[in-house]
């Protein structure tokens, strides 16, 4: 029997799917797949060679572009229970939607959204954290993604492309009937998470059965202090698991007091205009989902003077 998820969580990138997915996969009538990011509806029919250049080799490990091979992913998964996966991509290549629905026309999507600003500089932070990132200035960064981009690197260094959701959300409004489509603010997530796991059960027609500690956070980045001192040295660290618990035993690791220094800040100034340049697709993404993005435009680190004209959900 063909084995297709019965939903998917689409990202965005930093904006929860880590934990969320593992939230969903401790209850009972839920079965996710065993590895998060298979990225099958991306990259389908091709291979590992053509997603670009700069890719975490973990990451790409969990990439499955076979058919088989997905369904595979869900073979052990029982008659009662409710299949699934996340795999951030899925909000930032186009043609996604119409992927998904030429295999299961029924499934239901759920949405991670997180201010586009807020995610770009933890993305950064992630990459800077794990050794994939030498560029220690967020401005610096943002300069090259252009050039980046054109040179092929992988999605995961398109820091401010990658907050351009609501091209793609249209994507799946074209395709997909609204009911079939929730979509959860990262801010609620962090805020009231039992809830919206509640809710979103409620919405996948599947009960909240197993009790969890919904106060662990997973993956995070852009709250970092410190970050590694040398970038060749955290990417030994992130790419050999073996070398960093060697690492971690003697006290050199990446993440000890002697091998960090104070994290890179995100300048106000920069904060602003990125603000600025993401507006008319908040604004856009605001409309598309019927949410009140307001609060997404409040420079939290500048006085929180919010901006005048306000997102509204029409």
């Amino acid at each position: 029997m063909t084995q297709f998820p019965n939903f998917l969580i689409v990202g965005a990138a930093k904006s929860g799917t880590t934990v969320f997915h593992q939230w969903l996969s401790r209850q009972s009538a839920i079965f996710t797949a065993p590895v998060k990011e298979p990225h099958f509806f991306c990259f389908e029919g091709r291979n590992a060679a053509t997603i670009g250049t700069h890719v975490d080799p973990h990451y790409a490990a969990a990439m499955t572009f076979e058919q088989t091979d997905y369904e595979r992913l869900f073979a052990d998964a029982q008659d009662h229970q409710l299949r699934g996966e996340a795999s951030s991509g899925y909000l930032y290549f186009p043609g996604v939607a119409r992927a998904i629905r030429r295999r299961n026309p029924d499934a239901k999507i759920v949405f991670l959204l997180r201010n586009p600003v807020e995610r770009a500089y933890s993305q950064f932070m992630h990459h800077v954290r794990d050794g994939y990132e030498p560029l220690r200035d967020f401005t610096d960064a943002l300069c090259v993604e252009g050039d980046r981009i054109a040179r092929g690197y992988w999605w995961g260094y398109h820091y401010r492309a990658g907050g351009m959701y609501a091209r793609r959300i249209r994507e799946y409004l074209d395709v997909f009937p609204r009911d079939n489509l929730k979509f959860i603010l990262f801010d609620d997530l962090v805020r009231r998470p039992e809830s919206v796991l509640r809710e979103t059960l409620e919405f996948l027609g599947a009960p909240y059965d197993c009790r969890l500690d919904l106060t662990a956070r997973r993956n995070c980045a852009s709250g970092m202090k410190r970050v590694p001192r040398y970038c060749w040295h955290a990417r030994i660290a992130s790419e050999h698991r073996g070398i960093a618990r060697i690492m971690e035993r003697v006290g050199l690791s990446p993440q000890s007091e002697r091998c960090t220094v104070p994290a890179p800040p995100f300048d106000p100034g920069l904060r602003r205009m990125l603000l600025h340049s993401f507006r008319p697709d908040m604004e856009m993404t605001a409309e598309l989902i019927g949410r009140d993005l307001s609060h997404w435009l409040y420079d939290r680190r500048d006085a929180m003077t919010p901006n005048r004209r306000e997102l509204r959900a029409a």
